[in-house]
């Protein structure tokens, strides 16, 4: 008999201020084996310094951002700007957001995509 092989969920890191937003992607990415980065099972990640609290103690292979975060200090791209220096991952966006500003920002990252939340 082959010994049982631990292999460890690919680590997804999702910041969204809607909880039950929120709530639906989780539900999705835990369907689909991803563990998600939070502080327990009844928390969800809503702001930057969030997000950059959880990552210091742990590195996600994927991010899903929204653009508007709670705070008014930094947003999603911001967050998405971080992500990819310290750990170079796949990002997507999932926000209302549709203003050529925001895609301006975007220019030249790679591994991103974008999905709209308005239908």
């Amino acid at each position: 008999m082959k010994p049982s092989i631990d292999i460890p969920k690919r680590k997804v890191l999702i910041v969204e201020d809607d909880f039950y937003f929120y709530d639906l992607l989780a539900g999705f990415f835990a369907e689909n084996e991803f563990a998600i980065m939070r502080e327990d099972e009844d928390s969800f990640v809503d702001s930057y310094a969030e997000a950059i609290k959880l990552c210091d103690s742990d590195a996600p292979d994927l991010a899903v951002l929204d653009i508007n975060l709670k705070g008014k200090d930094k947003d999603g791209i911001d967050l998405a700007y971080w992500l990819k220096s310290q750990f170079n991952i796949p990002i997507i966006f999932v926000s209302g957001k549709t203003d050529l500003e925001y895609a301006e920002r975007l220019v030249g990252m790679q591994d991103i995509q974008y999905l709209s939340k308005v239908a």
